[in-house]
Formats: structure tokens, sequence, C-alpha cells
């Protein structure tokens, strides 16, 4: 009764066993993330119904109502053995009334429901995702340790430091695998259907997307207005060193504040994916010891997996290593080709990967992508590689990060990483200012001269 093609299919000839010759009944679901429609029509001796979007609300009710009734032509037509009517009867619409099997592969707002009484995302964020709030804070430490490591007494207390963190996030995995946000999304993902994972993700997707604007809203109001006080009392003749200094220490407080509250999928990845890495193995449920390969699995529906931690900024390569081995399961070790594409915020990078690709990475006027970002294309007719690793780079010159120590930095590190580790590199460079790309390409040349991978090349970068 779900066939994934948009072909009407008569169940004639393959449900004779169900007694379902002995009328005319077809039903065709169009799955897809629009608009929901329908179009019911009664023949003869039978029913049909073509319905494309969502199943739920009067569309849901009019198919449980069809089913049922064509169940009912088929008891009073008495051609079926008892054994054949209980298969019928063993359709899942028809089980009970509230249905849940068909909201499983069909879903709808139900599913929201063990949410709902989040009322901000931002506080879940940063009250309740326990374990990448320490991550960011051993991030910090890290970053301190490398800045100090010629001082070995700062060294080895920045290491002590680290192991507490480390004992701190191990010791809030429990907690944190019981939020209902957390199940939900583990739920989604287990889904066997793909079908049903697909847009089930979808729809979760859609829903942070939505909560998220309304909550945000605010704060980026908050942001701009306090832009356009800070660079009007920049362009005045006479400044007020006092005013000057308090806009800016405000705007970094707000810009900082905006980065804290955003919650996506890409966060909720990043709980689970510390959950399974800081977790004792022995204490990992049979839901949490397949997180790997069901973010293996994500990548091969073709949604985009988290590599660079955009908050930490670090890569966690236990977590990394780890879902790429079961991804070489799933596509028994096939040939890959890695592209990545860098340049300033805004510089439409994402929009160019959706142009050639005909992939859907979010778009907007501002920051879109955090980190970088992974997603995996299947190549056909190409004898070189089987898929494409694509590497959607974080903009540089953000302006959220625009006077917050350590932006340069930041920089710095997504181009090397972005350019590094791919086979090619696409660089856009907007209005023929390439400023930005000339200060950091040379930062790259640098890091990678003093790689092994320099070593074995001769120091040159090698091309394919």
């Amino acid at each position: 009764m779900f066939p994934k093609d948009e072909e009407t299919t008569s169940t004639t000839h393959p449900a004779t066993a169900l007694g379902l010759d002995a009328f005319n009944f077809s039903c065709v679901w169009t799955p897809s993330m629009g608009e929901m429609s329908h179009e019911f029509a009664v023949t003869g001796n039978g029913f049909r119904l073509r319905v494309e979007g969502q199943l739920r609300g009067e569309t849901l009710s009019l198919f449980k109502d069809t089913v049922s009734a064509a169940s009912e032509m088929v008891i009073q037509s008495n051609c079926t053995t008892s054994q054949e009517l209980k298969m019928l009867h063993e359709i899942p619409v028809l089980i009970e009334e509230a249905y849940s099997p068909l909201e499983c592969v069909s879903p709808s707002a139900v599913h929201w429901s063990d949410c709902r009484f989040v009322q901000h995302l931002g506080d879940v964020k940063k009250l309740e995702f326990l374990l990448q709030k320490y991550y960011l804070k051993r991030a910090k430490i890290e970053e301190a340790k490398v800045e100090h490591r010629l001082n070995n007494e700062m060294v080895a207390q920045f290491e002590d430091e680290i192991r507490k963190v480390k004992e701190t996030i191990r010791s809030q995995t429990v907690r944190v695998q019981n939020h209902p946000l957390l199940k939900l999304f583990l739920q989604t993902l287990e889904k066997e259907d793909s079908c049903s994972r697909v847009l089930s993700f979808g729809l979760l997707e859609n829903e942070l997307a939505k909560r998220g604007e309304q909550e945000l809203g605010p704060l980026l109001k908050k942001v701009q207005e306090l832009s356009t006080l800070y660079a009007e009392s920049l362009s005045n003749a006479v400044r007020e060193t006092g005013l000057v200094s308090k806009l800016k220490k405000d705007l970094n407080s707000a810009k900082t504040e905006l980065i804290d509250s955003a919650l996506n999928v890409e966060h909720l990845w990043r709980e689970l994916s510390h959950l399974y890495t800081d977790m004792e193995p022995e204490k990992r449920s049979p839901s949490i010891q397949k997180i790997p390969r069901l973010a293996a699995q994500h990548l091969l529906d073709g949604f985009p997996l988290e590599l660079l931690d955009g908050d930490s900024n670090m890569i966690r390569q236990d977590w990394i290593k780890v879902v790429l081995y079961e991804l070489g399961k799933l596509v028994e070790r096939k040939r890959m080709f890695v592209l990545s594409v860098m340049g300033v915020q805004s510089s439409g990078k994402s929009t160019m990967l959706n142009t050639m690709f005909g992939i859907k990475m979010r778009t907007s006027v501002g920051q879109c992508t955090r980190g970088v970002n992974m997603q995996l294309l299947a190549v056909e007719g190409r004898p070189e590689y089987d898929y494409i690793l694509l590497l959607d780079t974080e903009g540089t010159r953000a302006p959220e990060y625009h006077g917050l120590p350590g932006s340069e930095k930041r920089d710095n590190q997504m181009a090397t990483l972005s350019i590094l580790l791919s086979d090619a590199t696409i660089i856009i460079i907007p209005c023929e200012n390439d400023a930005a790309v000339k200060e950091i390409l040379p930062i790259v040349l640098m890091a990678y001269d003093g790689t092994k991978l320099a070593e074995r090349n001769g120091s040159r970068l090698s091309s394919r």
C-alpha cells in the first residue's frame, strides 16, 4: 500500500491471498515534505485514493476509513477463509484507533509530544546538553596547553585539568542519555524504513529551525542594533572612548549569547557523539552502541554530518574514525574523492554546492554552516571514484566572530582543514576581493609544510 514511486499500484494480482481481488481498490502514497494533498474517488465496486505529502489530520482519517471500508467489502464477499481474514485485519491501520504504526511510517506532529515541554532550546543546549558544554571547556584548556607547551609546570597543570574534565563528562553520560530530545532523535535514526527515517528527520530538522527562528529573533535583532550603534560611534568625529568601549563589550556579549543559544540537528549529533565516545563501553545500551552505524547510515541517506565542531573548533578523532569505519563496512570500501569549498561568509559556498550536486545544504544571508560538515554523494559513470565526500566549510571573516578573541585563528584553522583534507578545493572569491584569501593561504601552506604529508610529498601539494 506504500509504493515508493508515483505509479498507481493495483492490488488485484498480488493480493489474491487477502481476498482483495473481489473488488478494485488502490492506494498510492507519495511521501514529500511539501503541502499535504489527496484525491479520493469511489468507483463502481471499489476505491481510488492518492495521497501526497504527510499522512495526518483529515487525510489520515480518510485513509483509515478507506482501508476499513475495503476490509468490510472483503468480509461481505465471503470469498476468504478465516486465516486470510486474519491476515487482512493485521494491517496496522486496523489495530487501534490511535494507530501509532502509520504515524511511524508517515511522521506527524505527534512525534514532538515528548518534547513539547521544552520551552527554550537555547537553555537545553546550555544547561542540559552537558557533554558538549564540558567538551568546549576541555577544548579551551587544550588550546591553552598548546600555547604554553614550553612551560612544563603549566603543561602538567593543564593536563590535570583535562583529566578532571574528562571524569566530569563521563559521570554525566548516564544523565544525558535519558534526555527526551535525544531519545526522540535516536528513535528517528533507528527507523528501519528509509522513507520513514528521512521524513522523520526532515520534520525534526524543520521543527528545530522553526523554534530556533522564534527564539533567536530577539537576540539577532539586539546584535544588529548594537552593531549599528557601534559603527555610528566609531564614525563620529568626536569619539567618546568610554561609550565606544561599552558598546564593543555589549556587542561581543550579545554575539556570544546568540552563538550559545542556537540549537540545531548538529548539536544533537554532537551530544550523541560525546555520549558514545565518553561512556564506558560496558555501560553502553544497544541503542548507544550502534550510534556510529546510525551516523554512517545518516551520511548514506544524503544528510551532512559534522566533521569539525563549530563551537569548540576541534575534531573528535575517535568519533570520526569509528564513523568512517562503519561507513566503510556499509559501502564495502569503495573509492572516494574528497572535495572541499572555502570562502568568506555569504559568498555562496553552500548555494553553489546545492546547484552543482542537487543537494539541500542550509542557505541564508549570513552564517549557516558552522565548523566543517561532510556529505556523501554516490557517483555514476566515473571509473576513478564511486563517491564524492563534500566538505562544506564555515565562511571566514564572519561578522558573528568579528572582534571576538581568536577569530583570526579560527579562520586560519578552518581554511587549513578544508584544503589539506581534500583532493581538490573550490575557493570562492566574491566581487574580485581576494584580500581574505591572500591572507589565509600563506598560513595554510606554512601549516602544510610542517606535516608528515608534506615530508612524503617533498613539500609539494599532491594533485591527481
